[in-house]
């Protein structure tokens, strides 16, 4: 029985093995599946693309440290509000306070990219933009 269960498990992931495309063999392909999209559309350079990725991953980052920031207020919120201390003031404040830490994190990401394209692959960006917007 226990053979069996090895040979089997075996056998399905062999089943899947063949099924990676050489260019997604990359855990973050998954995630960042449009960034393909962008390269191919805007006529990036293997630099430009290597350096793209660099931006995307970064922007990740800190738009996952902005979500946890923003969950953290949200349940702090809550909870103050359930004690009958609820102070809108405060909450206010740190709200704008992970906003303007947002705001700062997508500046740097759209200046980074817009130094990285050429004048013709901006036009290209710009054009895209809503239909490629960026997953926060």
């Amino acid at each position: 029985m226990r053979s069996f269960f090895i040979l089997l498990c075996c056998s399905v992931s062999l089943l899947f093995a063949g099924t990676i495309k050489p260019e997604t063999e990359s855990i973050e392909y998954d995630s960042q599946a449009y960034i393909y999209d962008w390269k191919q559309d805007l006529k990036l350079t293997q630099k430009q693309f290597k350096k793209l990725r660099d931006i995307l991953r970064d922007y990740r980052l800190q738009n996952s440290s902005i979500q946890d920031d923003y969950a953290r207020n949200s349940a702090l919120n809550h909870n103050l509000f359930i004690e009958n201390q609820y102070d809108a003031t405060y909450y206010i404040e740190s709200s704008m306070q992970i906003e303007r830490k947002r705001l700062e994190a997508e500046k740097n990401f759209f200046t980074k990219i817009h130094h990285l394209l050429t004048p013709e692959q901006r036009k290209a960006f710009a054009k895209n933009i809503d239909d490629w917007s960026i997953q926060r």
